[in-house]
């Protein structure tokens, strides 16, 4: 579900869609209909009032999560974006915001941990079971990162129609598959996610040389991070 790189997972899904529905500049509503079975947007957020589809959530589809927080001013913050889809908006909405960001969030937070601790030693030829070890060890810390203070900054949806598979042309609705795709974006005061690193990673013993460099790495590598989590469908 979730690959841990420095963006975490382009929201592909999102993508795709934005590429073949947003072909002609200035979608009000009325995409371009191709033969393919490639999703189709057939609505939006703020559709219903001619809007079209902010330049940060392009940004979002492109892995630019730079962007994303500069068009949207989050100064000093540390983002997440996240996307989730299925075929109930509400029930997107509602747990994406109240169950699912934040699960997504600290469960990528240890995902992340544990990929660059492996990375780091297995790089100096450290054994897989002293891997092991360190990656509990520092995986098991990051439960302490509570994200108290996160904040959801805003969202965004689509809704969009696909041609079942094995179909080259639509003879009813019935012959489209149809979902709801819901974009999030999570901050927090990077003061505030620090010294929640700070506190989970303060007791690890820094007269080990190997566990003070990887505590080191561990909290410059989290502190710089933007991350983009994709979950499934409902």
């Amino acid at each position: 579900m979730k690959k841990n790189v420095i963006v975490l997972s382009v929201l592909s899904a999102l993508l795709v869609t934005l590429s073949f529905s947003c072909a002609s500049k200035g979608m009000q509503g009325s995409g371009v209909e191709l033969n393919t079975n490639k999703p189709v947007i057939i609505d939006y957020k703020g559709a219903a009032f001619g809007a079209d589809i902010p330049g940060w959530v392009l940004d979002a589809a492109n892995g630019d999560t730079k962007n994303v927080a500069k068009a949207l001013k989050l100064n000093k913050q540390k983002v997440w974006i996240l996307q989730n889809t299925g075929d109930n908006l509400d029930v997107l909405k509602l747990w994406t915001d109240q169950v699912d960001g934040r699960a997504q969030i600290s469960s990528g937070i240890e995902q992340t941990v544990g990929d660059l601790i492996t990375a780091e030693l297995k790089g100096r030829q450290i054994g897989t079971t002293e891997i092991d070890k360190f990656v509990d060890e520092f995986s098991t810390r990051m439960t302490n990162v509570t994200l108290q203070g996160l904040n959801k900054v805003t969202d965004y949806w689509t809704k969009t129609k696909t041609l079942k598979s094995g179909l080259k042309k639509a003879k009813s609705d019935d012959d489209y598959v149809y979902a709801y795709t819901y974009l999030v974006v999570f901050s927090m005061d990077e003061a505030v996610y620090e010294k929640q690193l700070n506190t989970a990673l303060n007791d690890i013993d820094t007269n080990n040389e190997q566990s003070a460099l990887l505590r080191d790495i561990v909290t410059s590598k989290l502190k710089e991070r933007t991350d983009i989590f994709t979950a499934g469908n409902d």
